[in-house]
């Protein structure tokens, strides 16, 4: 559970450098350096996403799913419940 948390938190933090390098895209030339440390940054947390989770398979932490094409999931059966019979009054 903590493992997703961290990716959570990381794909936010990748989300929030990429639309403040955008403002500061908007806001200027003088907003330049700013900018490219905003974009440094999302391509490091990217970078840490990734290699987390090379790392989690790795450690059996997480197990990739098999592929959906040749292995489809078969939705689960339900059981048919027969109707209530009405009981008899004594």
């Amino acid at each position: 559970m903590w493992l997703k948390i961290i990716l959570v938190i990381a794909l936010l933090l990748i989300v929030f450098s990429l639309f403040q390098a955008l403002f500061y895209l908007v806001k200027g030339e003088e907003k330049l350096e700013q900018m490219n440390s905003s974009l440094g940054r999302r391509v490091f947390f990217s970078v840490a996403v990734i290699m987390l989770l090379l790392l989690a398979i790795a450690m059996g932490w997480i197990k990739p799913n098999k592929d959906p094409f040749t292995h489809p999931v078969k939705p689960p059966q339900q059981q048919i419940s027969e109707p209530d019979k009405p009981q008899a009054e004594n």
